[in-house]
């Protein structure tokens, strides 16, 4: 049926090799696999010739070749293509690798010309019927799909076989008995199964000679390594390492005295035994070369390293977690072995590069850096083996382990297997061992993530003496702590805690063979803690994303010469890029998109040759942004992918930008203020390129890149050079044309620019600010410097304009304005910031605010308002200051969904009620200050534990009642400061001692029920600007039976004094017994308190205003 419209007579079999037969099977084929989804579908479904589709090479007898790897393919859980692909009788070459297309093979014919098939990751289910192909089939990629059951006996008919890749898949039991009959096999890559049993026999191995490259590790095999492997001419790696059965790989170790070009094998991770042959290896022919490497770490073999050795020249060998016990004195002199590093300790212990000596240890079990030499170990004085690892005599690791299970409910893990029984160690759900499963003892990797734990991890966890991995990641309801993390110096590597709470990254600089950690979203905030810095001899990958880290970026960050990632997204960094990140050599991923940075980009950055990754847009946050001139990126061979969309870059592209990128693939640059033309020398990146440059001041671009018909996803191939830029005097919703519908528009005015996204403002700014001028009585303003003028509107008194001369910025702060300022204020497109502090408005209204999408800042001090209706409409703002304006009732709940708001000021109002006890714990993720001093609020203190960037906090003056939360502040991270203000309420109760683990903190909590001050409070070093470490908790609250006038506490100059009556609460501030003092039993007392809360109030306005 499917030839159905061929336009020919006499087909002999329902295909054809013409281009018209064959586009009706890929037509079909494009429906069936959902190809209006594709990511490149260039003359697919066409009438074109099908040799010009994407992805098709004709032949002699038409279609020869379908190359889609990772295109985008689906053809869903039921689809079939088996009546389509294989009618193509002339295809030699089919890649689908990548996509959704489990195919089967039912339908594939004898005489096919199939050579070379790549199905890795296609969720294949089955090879059955691929056997068909064994006349021609040589090379077959089936890796990472979700094949099961025993080794396919239709593998095994492939005898034309050359290279088979089948690694991670589920493949179980043993190797089939005629593995043989795959002779002309050269690579055999097997990694990552559950094969079991014995290798392949001597017989079957014979048969192979072939053989080049067999990659078995990381499956169950055990027994013996075959003889035969010895005997195999064309053998040149062997990877055998990590073996997970019980017994894993035994026996004695091959010779492989008649396999001379074998230059890679690896058995770590087994069980082999005995002593190394004496002529291991002595036929190879790279004795003179420089590239041999034997990895036989972590197994029993015994014995001295064979002399004969000394014949390789340059040798990489790994002899560590054995019991070797000798080295020929030759080994010392070969300068090239052990990359060189046998050469660089000649005038020292040469032999150290390649294990430590007997009596001495290091993390690797031998030096491999100048800076990391063998210690002496006196725990190791009797032991003559070569290569330890430890020297340390720590707790028992099930100990630590079952301390672990119990502190975070392991009887409510997800998978908690063998965990609490007396079965070995390493056979625990999530646990890998240097040994086997069996083993008591050895934890190198401890993986618990998306299991379930909740609670606190204890420090002991440190105290395993092998741990190289953790991963505790996605375990949201688990809390850890670096505390004694210094334990795991030697041997942790890999830190993955993503959503968990850290408690903070103190201490981190402890762990000195740390090369990666993971903290994404772990609560974590403040100044980015210097101690990372101190990692730079080992630090290779920091993820730091989705927290609320802010302040600047240190210049230290230059000293990470070895760092190739830097995740920071989505945190509160401001400030510039350091010039020092041009010293990070290997930098390859630089993310600190979503913050709020500000300058230049140093020009340096175009000389990182292995950086593959700049990313620094700002789409969601407003604010100070990237300006200047874009730097030409022309020396960074690596770069694939570039974003700097939505900032102030100013300035002509440069025309060697991107010169040396070979692999430019994301290129997004719109929304800033670039002009000119686009360099013609772009063309000529990779035919793949996705260059963004809409919403800039772009005024042309060659015709040139109308050719490059793959870039923009293809967009440019169906849509032509509108795919790029729309043309000037046009429009559309993203500046260009897409193939989702998005045209380019004609404009009904003038528009000089390519790529915009609309016709230009029609808003006329001018006569929004003279309305405003003559709403608020502009003619009687102290100053109205060239309002309502002819002059330039950038120029008028308290404007500021942006580099188009759009309005940012309006400052009339005591200015004598007056009346309601019209609600078109808040049409002006680019308007930042608005400060009308301390004018006789009374009558601010919000009402139209949702169309200040830009607007960051807004200061109503001091203005008379009386409400604050509508102001959750402004979703960008981020600070707000409305003090001093007499507003009343209930605390405005709509505030605490406004999610970017990170400064809010509402002291001196009469507000009242009860603060909200969990609305802070929602939206307000970017809150840092909170004052709402000086109102009338009563009820308990909330907690504000989950408000992680919270480091000011001013509630004082208030009706409060209650203790003090312990967890009020909980979730403190931060390590540059806190302010918190609880003075004059009527707290009761201690101060919990939870607090004391803050540090540097100014802690206000004078005039209350105080009546517990731990001690733990009495020597902290930073707090109330060190007063505490000179004057201990006195520098804090004055004790009871003593006060200090005004502050509670003592300071250098005013010492807390006694009283002659006493009183019993901590931190008063004159000497009445408070119960009849606040009961107003004493009217002199009372006329006392107002004149001191006068003066408290008077004090507190000239302290905050501003």
């Amino acid at each position: 049926d499917l030839l159905a419209d061929a336009p020919f007579f006499g087909a002999t079999a329902c295909s054809s090799h013409s281009n018209a037969a064959e586009g009706i099977l890929l037509k079909e084929f494009y429906k069936r696999t959902s190809g209006e989804n594709w990511v490149r579908q260039r003359n697919w479904n066409s009438d074109a010739s099908v040799c010009t589709w994407y992805g098709v090479i004709c032949g002699d007898s038409g279609v020869a070749q379908i190359q889609l790897e990772s295109n985008g393919l689906d053809i869903g859980s039921e689809g079939d293509l088996s009546d389509l692909l294989w009618d193509l009788r002339g295809l030699e070459r089919l890649n689908l690798k990548g996509n959704n297309i489990p195919l089967n093979f039912t339908n594939l014919s004898e005489d096919t010309k199939l050579e070379e098939l790549f199905l890795s990751a296609t969720g294949l289910k089955s090879v059955e019927g691929l056997g068909k192909a064994s006349n021609t089939l040589k090379t077959l990629h089936i890796t990472d799909n979700e094949m099961t059951g025993t080794f396919p006996t239709d593998l095994i008919e492939l005898t034309k076989l050359e290279r088979l890749y089948t690694s991670f898949n589920h493949f179980e039991k043993k190797f089939p008995s005629n593995l043989g009959n795959l002779s002309n096999l050269k690579e055999l890559y097997i990694f990552g199964n559950k094969i079991t049993g014995s290798m392949p026999s001597n017989t079957e191995l014979k048969k192979m000679s072939s053989l080049v490259e067999v990659i078995a590790a990381n499956n169950y095999l055990d027994g013996i390594i075959p003889s035969q492997i010895s005997d195999m001419p064309n053998l040149e790696q062997l990877s055998l390492y990590d073996q997970q059965s019980k017994n894993k790989l035994t026996g004695l170790l091959p010779s492989f005295v008649n396999t001379p070009k074998l230059w890679y094998f690896d058995v770590t991770n087994n069980d082999l035994t005995g002593e190394l042959p004496p002529t291991f290896m002595k036929n190879s022919i790279y004795l003179n070369d420089d590239s041999v490497s034997i990895n036989l770490g972590n197994n029993e073999l015994r014995g001295p390293l064979p002399g004969v050795l000394a014949n390789f020249r340059s040798l990489d060998i790994d002899i560590t977690g054995n019991s070797i016990t000798g080295l020929n004195n030759k080994f010392c002199e070969k300068g090239d072995w052990m990359q060189g590093m046998v050469g660089v300790l000649a005038n020292s212990r040469p032999c150290d590069a390649i294990a430590c000596p007997p009596g001495y240890y290091s993390k690797t079990g031998k030096q491999v850096e100048d800076s990391e030499p063998c210690k002496p170990c006196s725990l190791l004085k009797d032991d003559k083996r070569y290569g330890q690892t430890h020297c340390e005599d720590v707790t028992p690791e099930r100990d630590i382990l079952l301390l672990l299970f119990r502190a975070t409910n392991g009887d409510k893990w997800e998978n908690s297997t063998n965990w609490n029984t007396n079965e070995p160690i390493c056979s625990w759900a999530g646990i890998t061992c240097v040994g086997n499963i069996d083993d008591i003892e050895g934890v190198r990797d401890l993986d618990l993530m998306d299991n379930g734990l909740s609670g606190t991890v204890p420090s002991s966890i440190w105290l395993l003496p092998f741990l190289k991995q953790l991963d505790l990641k996605n375990n949201n309801d688990l809390s850890l702590s670096l505390e004694g993390i210094e334990n795991a110096a030697d041997s942790l590597e890999l830190l993955y805690l993503t959503g968990i709470y850290l408690e903070s990254l103190q201490g981190i600089s402890k762990a000195t063979s740390l090369r990666e950690f993971h903290v994404t979203d772990c609560g974590l905030s403040g100044g980015f803690p210097e101690d990372v810095f101190d990692l730079a001899n080992s630090l290779e990958s920091i993820y730091i994303a989705y927290n609320t880290f802010s302040g600047t970026l240190s210049t230290r960050i230059g000293e990470m010469k070895k760092l190739k990632d830097f995740y920071a997204f989505a945190n509160e960094f401001q400030g510039t890029i350091p010039t020092q990140i041009t010293q990070m050599t290997s930098l390859q991923n630089f993310v600190l998109s979503e913050n709020l940075m500000e300058g230049l980009i140093p020009s340096g950055v175009s000389k990182l040759a292995a950086l593959k990754v700049f990313s620094m847009y700002r789409r969601e946050k407003q604010g100070p942004k990237l300006t200047g001139p874009l730097p030409p990126f022309n020396q960074n061979p690596q770069l694939e992918n570039l974003y700097l969309d939505n900032n102030d870059l100013t300035g002509t592209i440069p025309r060697d930008f991107l010169v040396a990128s070979t692999n430019a693939n994301d290129i997004v640059l719109s929304y800033n203020n670039l002009n000119g033309d686009v360099p013609e020398s772009l063309k000529d990146l990779n035919s793949d390129l996705n260059l963004q440059l809409e919403a800039n001041r772009i005024t042309s671009r060659p015709d040139s890149f109308c050719d490059n018909t793959d870039w923009m996803e293809g967009a440019i191939g169906e849509k032509g050079c509108n795919a790029f830029l729309c043309p000037k005097g046009t429009y559309s919703t993203f500046g260009r044309a897409t193939t989702d519908g998005d045209i380019c528009t004609d404009c009904d005015f003038e528009n000089r620019l390519m790529g915009q996204t609309s016709c230009g403002s029609k808003v006329d700014e001018r006569q929004i600010l003279t309305q405003f001028y003559q709403a608020t009585g502009g003619s009687a303003w102290y100053d109205s410097s060239a309002w309502a003028s002819s002059e330039d509107k950038c120029e008028w008194h308290g404007i500021e304009c942006n580099p188009r001369n759009e309005v940012i910025s309006i400052t009339l702060e005591s200015n004598n304005l007056m009346g309601i300022p019209p609600a078109s204020i808040f049409d002006l497109p680019q308007l930042e910031s608005i400060d009308l502090s301390s004018n006789p408005l009374h009558g601010f209204k919000f009402d139209n605010i949702e169309n200040a999408e830009k607007l960051l800042s807004l200061r109503l001090d001091s203005t008379g308002l009386d409400s604050l209706d509508g102001i959750d409409a402004a979703l960008a703002l981020t600070s707000l200051g409305v003090r001093f304006n007499g507003m009343e009732g209930k605390f405005p709940i709509a505030i605490t969904t406004m999610s970017s708001l990170r400064h809010l000021y509402m002291s001196g109002n009469k507000l009242t009620g009860n603060l909200p006890q969990d609305s802070f714990l929602g939206e307000l993720g970017y809150l840092r200050t909170l004052r709402l001093g000086n109102n009338q609020f009563t009820g308990e203190l909330p907690t504000f534990s989950q408000n992680y960037a919270l480091t000011t906090l001013d509630v004082s003056s208030n009706l409060l009642t209650g203790i003090i939360p312990p967890d009020f502040f909980g979730g403190a991270t931060v390590t540059n400061g806190y302010e918190i203000n609880l003075a004059s309420n009527q707290l009761v109760g201690a101060v919990p001692v939870e607090m004391s683990k803050m540090k540097y903190v100014q802690l206000y909590l004078r005039d209350n029920y105080i009546d517990e001050l731990p001690t733990e409070f009495c020597n902290l070093d930073g707090w109330m600007n060190g007063d505490v470490q000179l004057n201990g908790c006195d520098a804090l609250l004055c004790p009871p039976n003593t006060f200090s006038f005004m502050s509670g506490r003592r300071k250098h100059d005013e010492p807390c004094i006694p009283c002659e009556d006493g009183n019993q609460y901590f931190g008063t501030i004159d000497c009445v017994v408070i119960g009849e003092f606040r009961s107003g039993a004493s009217t002199s007392m009372g006329a006392l308190s107002s004149v001191i809360l006068l003066l408290g109030a008077i004090l507190f306005v000239v302290n905050f205003i501003g």
